[in-house]
């Protein structure tokens, strides 16, 4: 979790009310933003089903891209206002943890920033409504996987149910924000690429209730679609005891084929491919079910204030000696 970030609370309100707002509108004004790609500036999409007759997924989720070029609907009223200031926020959030994470892997505060071209970061807006479900057991809201880009940063409404769950040592924990005014943070894909392995990117899911509903806004960040390799730091890699894991990789080619389980990929291997390599290598730790999976308590003003913090069954936080803390 991510607290003292300076994001207002009053801008997190009206985000969060602009995001129902809109959830809200009729179904033919929603309609207008159908997405049909999946680089669509805007892209509203809905999963539900009424019959409830297998298993199903259970969201409606509006994607806005919102940097390096703004796109919004165009309703309800304010929703651009509010969109704009919050993705710019966020945006300096992400850069500011970014170049911390860089400093604690030994690199230039602005290593990341530099070499990835994240002045011209590409952005993405995603927020899901998981209303409640007459059969949870038949449906979730959202398939595990983990993102494909550096970070993401999560604002969740308040709700009496914890959809939003991690995998930790191969159970599913499930995250509340239980620190007021609080952001959750993942690691992504290309992090994971770019640390050589040393930050995990987050496997996550959403489940759904019967009773209640939840809103999530999520801000993905990576670099530019094209033009950038993503390749493992060079003063992270050691050719004998730290190996370049990964080769290099696209943001785009990441979105279009993510990883997966090895078996879904390994016969359609091409040797000396790069895009086979990153994949199969990170599926292949994607594929542990005791990875470890940490999540760091962060005081944007400050510094880390738990060194070291990994979530226990309850999804609270333990720190490195094995101390309750909060998280």
């Amino acid at each position: 979790m991510v607290v003292n970030h300076g994001v207002p609370e009053d801008l997190q309100r009206r985000m969060i009310e602009a995001y129902s707002d809109f959830f809200d509108m009729k179904d033919e004004e929603k309609q207008r933003y159908n997405g049909e790609r999946i680089f669509d500036p805007i892209a509203y999409n809905t999963s539900f089903s009424r019959t409830g007759t297998e298993v199903l997924y259970w969201r409606d989720t509006l994607t806005t891209k919102v940097h390096p070029t703004f796109h919004s609907p165009d309703q309800p009223q304010n929703f651009r206002l509010s969109s704009e200031e919050f993705a710019r926020q966020t945006r300096e959030i992400t850069k500011q943890l970014l170049g911390a994470i860089c400093e604690s892997l030994g690199l230039e505060k602005n290593r990341m920033e530099s070499s990835l071209s994240l002045e011209c970061c590409y952005q993405t807006m995603l927020a899901s409504l998981y209303p409640p479900c007459p059969q949870p057991d038949l449906a979730l809201g959202l398939p595990p996987h983990s993102d494909s880009g550096l970070l993401t940063l999560i604002m969740q409404s308040r709700s009496s149910f914890s959809g939003l769950q991690v995998q930790h040592c191969g159970k599913w924990v499930p995250v509340q924000p239980i620190l007021p005014n609080s952001f959750c943070i993942f690691v992504s894909d290309l992090l994971q690429i770019f640390s050589n392995g040393k930050f995990k990117s987050v496997v996550h899911r959403g489940m759904v209730d019967k009773r209640s509903s939840r809103l999530s806004v999520a801000s993905l960040i990576g670099p530019p679609l094209e033009g950038v390799l993503v390749s493992p730091a060079h003063e992270l890699v050691e050719a004998e005891t730290k190996p370049d894991a990964y080769g290099g990789i696209t943001y785009e080619l990441i979105i279009y084929q993510p990883p997966q389980p090895p078996h879904h990929h390994t016969r359609a291997r091409k040797r000396g491919s790069i895009k086979s390599r990153v994949l199969l290598s990170m599926s292949r730790e994607m594929a542990v079910g005791s990875m470890s999976r940490e999540m760091i308590v962060v005081d944007v003003t400050g510094h880390v204030t738990e060194d070291a913090c990994r979530l226990d069954e309850r999804g609270g936080c333990v720190s490195g000696d094995g101390r309750a803390g909060e998280g």
